[in-house]
């Protein structure tokens, strides 16, 4: 099996990639703005793979990542690590996954339409 992709840590509430994932992950309509949507969670990772699509970014809570199966990282072009805390802030569920995935707008919608 191939190596991780190299990993990205953040731990920082002020880092650029975690305000775009919080607006992502909390507002509604951010979607359509930044072309890109926020999947939470092993169920819905593991669908978006099932059905051939590709992750632009994986992103693991710090304590899951250790763990984390290689398949999941391996998926995505990027991989981010953030600290539990900023997780916990940016999950939308009231127990966070401890993972996701940003996927580009357009590899979704090709998948529905086709």
């Amino acid at each position: 099996m191939a190596a991780r992709p190299q990993v990205t840590e953040i731990n920082s509430r002020e880092n650029a990639f975690v305000k775009e994932l919080r607006r992502l992950s909390q507002d509604s309509t951010a979607y359509r703005k930044q072309g890109q949507v926020w999947l939470e969670g092993d169920h819905l990772c593991r669908a978006a793979l099932a059905r051939g699509l590709k992750p632009k970014t994986a992103v693991f809570a710090q304590s899951f990542w250790p763990q984390a199966p290689e398949e999941w990282a391996q998926a995505a072009s990027k991989v981010i690590v953030m600290a539990d805390a900023l997780f916990d802030e940016i999950s939308s569920l009231e127990s966070p996954a401890r993972m996701g995935y940003v996927m580009d707008c357009d590899a979704c919608a090709q998948v529905q339409s086709g």
